[in-house]
């Protein structure tokens, strides 16, 4: 699977599974995070996050990862052109990946 199709499949199964509920936060079924972790690696390839992974804010690294989803929606709702709203899921994809796996973590302890 392509990685913008990936992209269009978390966002599309987030929001089958939520069914519009977005009040109490985001969750994931298991589906879903194994594509979000599958595309998180593809991202870390392309270019524009090799060049600009430095330049993440301590703040996103340390979020949450429902909180990074929609965060990545609303910056994908509000980008000024398709190229910004294509570019938004590679850089925070990665970082949502982290958040998800850092929570199970977290959860197990």
């Amino acid at each position: 699977m392509e990685l913008d199709e990936m992209i269009a499949s978390i966002i599309e199964g987030v929001e089958k599974h939520l069914d519009g509920n977005y009040v109490d936060g985001v969750t994931f079924p298991d589906e879903i995070k194994e594509l979000i972790h599958e595309a998180a690696d593809k991202c870390r390839k392309t270019e524009l996050y090799i060049n600009t992974k430095n330049d993440t804010p301590e703040e996103l690294k340390n979020s949450s990862a429902s909180d990074l989803y929609m965060r990545m929606l609303v910056k994908i709702a509000s980008a000024p052109t398709w190229l910004h709203a294509a570019g938004t899921p590679r850089l925070m994809l990665p970082l949502i990946s982290d958040a998800i796996k850092r929570e199970e973590v977290e959860d197990d302890n």
